[in-house]
């Protein structure tokens, strides 16, 4: 089992789990990518500082009409309010109440 997650309480579910182990036979979970902030500043004085709220986007290679369906039991709508376990630099994964978001051309 991965330690990617996702639930609407606290602690999330396995995505394996949410998406049923026999629905992910042969797949894999999905690739992620974490961003510390929404945007990085370049500073008159050389530094960079990061504005906004982090950000992990996950990207699944298959889903099927099935697992869409499944997706979409937690965030019925355009965004809602989840809790996810996803990783960010080397390799780590941290826990998070987060606003899942549908990407545009899927609503």
């Amino acid at each position: 089992m991965s330690s990617i997650r996702l639930g609407t309480t606290y602690p999330p579910t396995d995505i394996e789990t949410v998406l049923s182990t026999t629905q992910l036979t042969g797949k894999r979970e999905p690739r992620t990518r974490f961003y510390e902030a929404g945007q990085f500043l370049d500073r008159l004085d050389g530094y960079i500082t990061p504005q906004g709220f982090a950000l992990a986007v996950w990207t699944f290679d298959i889903l099927d009409q099935t697992m869409v369906d499944t997706l979409r039991t937690y965030c019925p709508g355009f965004d809602a309010t989840v809790y996810i376990s996803t990783r960010i630099e080397d390799g780590i994964y941290q826990d998070y109440e987060a606003t899942m978001i549908w990407p545009f051309k899927q609503m």
